[in-house]
């Protein structure tokens, strides 16, 4: 487990570039593939941004 703050930041800047890739990766599926899945998937990736975003500041 991250110890210091600089671990914790790394970490939550790792979880929130990762969250909004996914985000974008979901609206990707949803306007070519299935807009069900692609909008869960976007709002998984987006909810998570958040939710670490919020556990970092």
């Amino acid at each position: 487990m991250p110890k210091s703050d600089a671990d914790i930041n790394r970490l939550g800047t790792q979880m929130m570039v990762l969250g909004t890739q996914v985000s974008l990766l979901g609206l990707a599926i949803a306007h070519y593939f299935n807009p069900v899945i692609g909008l869960t998937v976007f709002a998984s990736g987006f909810l998570g941004t958040i939710g670490v975003f919020m556990d970092t500041e």
